[in-house]
């Protein structure tokens, strides 16, 4: 009995020692960290997602040279401007958002230049922002985004689900008609690049719906139903950590089915 209650005062003894010897500013976040985290699991609500980059912020306020946390600031500010997006708000609400975005991402930048999370973030809401605003007033530069993306390249090419090809596929969907034939690049190098995508991460709903819109843009309304049609009758939840996310692509998937095809989308 003694031997039993001299080992429970010996774990007590290491326990309140390791309480004593953690430093005192990681005492003081472990509240507000585990606050985020918990809000960053309800991100799918605007609110949420509200709440979740004010939840950032305050962390961000005690550990101003945290590069992880910069990084998911960057991300909670992009994740706002695509879900407020499909909700079809002000061009001023969704320009704030990527914005703050890049801000923070460019803080991350500050922290360590060779930041994959920051040049990742910083590149594709600096694409967001023009795609909102306009080519000519975007402020888009091709070689920050090439600079940027060869960082992520070099250092986690699989980032954010595939994000590198992701993103290289997406860019030249965006560029206009006349543009891709004056550099000479085809939709087909779209098709290669989301594919690409899909291979490091086919259960991200995003990857499939940026495939079926170059489908439609081919005029391969086939290839585009195939993809939508998986898309909405997937479960969400395939990719647990990206579920939010992937509810997201779901609502994208439905207007865009509605839209090209006319018809009651398929799914719940």
């Amino acid at each position: 009995m003694k031997k039993c209650a001299c080992f429970s005062l010996f774990v007590l003894f290491f326990f309140l020692c390791g309480l004593a010897g953690a430093a005192p500013e990681d005492r003081a976040l472990a509240g507000p960290k585990a606050e985020a985290e918990k809000i960053f699991t309800q991100r799918y609500e605007v609110e949420k997602a509200r709440q979740l980059i004010q939840a950032y912020e305050k962390i961000l306020n005690q550990v101003p040279n945290s590069e992880e946390y910069w990084i998911k600031l960057s991300y909670a500010y992009f994740w706002l401007g695509d879900r407020l997006a499909v909700e079809k708000v002000q061009k001023k609400e969704l320009l704030d958002a990527y914005d703050k975005s890049i801000r923070a991402a460019r803080e991350a930048i500050r922290v360590n230049p060779d930041s994959v999370g920051g040049n990742f973030w910083a590149t594709v809401s600096q694409g967001r922002y023009t795609l909102v605003k306009g080519i000519l007033g975007g402020g888009f530069g091709l070689g920050a985004s090439i600079q940027g993306m060869m960082i992520v390249t070099r250092d986690d090419i699989n980032f954010y689900f595939g994000g590198v090809y992701r993103y290289w596929g997406r860019f030249v969907f965006e560029i206009p008609k006349l543009g891709r034939r004056i550099i000479n690049f085809k939709m087909e190098e779209s098709v290669f690049f989301l594919k690409k995508a899909l291979e490091v991460a086919p259960n991200f709903f995003m990857n499939h719906v940026y495939l079926a819109e170059t489908y439609l843009d081919m005029d391969r309304k086939d290839l585009a139903r195939e993809e939508l049609s998986w898309v909405l009758t997937t479960k969400p939840g395939i990719l647990p950590q990206a579920e939010p996310e992937n509810r997201l692509e779901q609502d994208r998937a439905r207007l865009i089915w509605k839209e090209e095809f006319k018809e009651p989308p398929p799914g719940p």
